[in-house]
């Protein structure tokens, strides 16, 4: 009986011991997708490069139902004999056509990316690469992460026929970083 007292009394006190649920977040101290026109730009840029993988998204799918395989792959799952990609911890492949290295600091502005082997296309640039396992320094500024594609796959040619739609999306963000 004591200890129903005892939780009865404390539940009729609970919800007004949460905190408000919009101060939690803080969401006029902290950066929000509608902060301004710019910010709101850069997000419809980056989800029209979401939208422009969605079949290649579809298709990995359909390969980790048959296979396991996960769509976010560590570098070494097809590169296992490269000791360089093996130890690569900051880059990702989508599959193995699209290779991925985020940036990873507020005022990184490049970034150095290893390329395994084969032919690579740095997306927002078009320059290819005829990598045997080399490292390559590319410009990244806000809205242009380091994103490389396999030349001649069916992904970078969707990703290249929807650059004039991200051409007219710029990411200019003015920020203190």
């Amino acid at each position: 009986v004591c200890v129903c007292v005892y939780f009865s009394d404390t539940r009729s006190d609970t919800h007004s011991r949460l905190p408000d649920p919009f101060t939690g977040n803080l969401p006029n101290a902290s950066w929000q997708i509608d902060s301004s026109a710019a910010t709101l730009t850069c997000f419809a840029r980056m989800a029209t490069l979401h939208t422009l993988l969605a079949s290649y998204r579809r298709d990995l799918m359909t390969e980790h139902v048959s296979t396991g395989a996960p769509l976010a792959r560590a570098l070494w799952l097809h590169y296992a004999n490269d000791t360089t990609a093996s130890s690569t911890t900051d880059q990702v492949l989508l599959g193995s056509d699209v290779l991925l290295a985020p940036i990873l600091f507020p005022s990184q502005t490049a970034r150095d990316v290893y390329l395994p082997a084969g032919p690579w296309v740095h997306l927002w640039t078009q320059q290819r690469f005829s990598s045997t396992g080399q490292t390559v320094s590319v410009e990244a500024p806000y809205g242009e992460p380091p994103l490389f594609f396999r030349e001649g796959s069916s992904v970078g040619a969707q990703l290249l026929s929807g650059l004039p739609a991200l051409e007219k999306l710029p990411c200019h963000l003015d920020v203190e970083l």
